[in-house]
């Protein structure tokens, strides 16, 4: 078996680890709240970008209307206009720098491993937590190249964990490469996890359908056996 979805989450920003709001082995959602750095003096930084970008903006409104006037230059509004949109563009940066303090979950999932403890300093790219989607999660096999040709997507397939539990779930991938080493194709069957109790990792046994023949079932019951020792079937003349 496998999660369908593993996120290493690493730092965006720099900064010492202030709360962790997740243990190992917890289940989150998306959007949770899971680690807060120290903010440090970022908020200072956007109140003084914030206060140059209301500058820029008080100038490039009187250089326009000088301009409209005919007493500034046109290069002298477009100076004014560059100097707003990049003081728009460093208030841009030290919100999302601030915001990168606060790491949230991407998606819903079980927390496997933590990098991290409160005091720790983390700098960009820093792992800091792995979330396991679990629901839903994979069960994966290889199948001859035989066989490839037996099994589609959406079908239904049966799977025997080791430890005993059954389940069926839907064929949704069948490799269009083949392993280099074995010649054999990945197989992917989707199976319902909602509460998260089938883990990554575990022993299945996969039952897929093949082709299917058209039969009749004969019951036992109208079966009679000849004195040659042949087997036949009762019929009603």
């Amino acid at each position: 078996t496998e999660a369908w979805r593993k996120v290493v989450i690493k730092a965006e920003t720099f900064g010492r680890v202030e709360e962790l709001l997740a243990d190992k082995g917890s289940r989150v959602e998306t959007g949770d709240v899971l680690v807060r750095l120290a903010p440090q003096d970022r908020p200072a930084r956007l109140r003084e970008a914030q206060a140059l970008l209301a500058q820029r903006r008080m100038e490039y409104e009187a250089a326009r209307s000088l301009s409209e006037k005919g007493y500034r230059a046109e290069t002298q509004l477009a100076a004014n206009k560059a100097a707003l949109e990049s003081a728009q563009a460093a208030v841009s940066r030290a919100e999302k720098d601030d915001a990168n303090t606060t790491i949230m979950a991407p998606i819903d999932g079980l927390i496997a491993e933590r990098a991290v403890e409160i005091g720790d300093f983390v700098d960009v790219g820093d792992p800091v937590l792995k979330i396991l989607g679990l629901d839903p999660i994979l069960a994966v096999a290889q199948i001859s190249e035989r066989d490839l040709a037996r099994v589609s997507l959406g079908a239904t397939a049966h799977v025997r964990l080791i430890t005993g539990t059954e389940v069926d779930g839907q064929i949704r991938y069948i490799a269009a490469e083949a392993d280099p080493a074995t010649r054999t194709f990945r197989i992917e069957v989707e199976i319902a996890n909602p509460s998260a109790s089938i883990a990554d990792g575990i022993t299945a046994e996969l039952t897929l359908p093949a082709e299917q023949i058209m039969a009749y079932r004969v019951s036992p019951a109208i079966l009679t056996l000849a004195d040659d020792g042949v087997v036949g079937v009762k019929v009603l003349g």
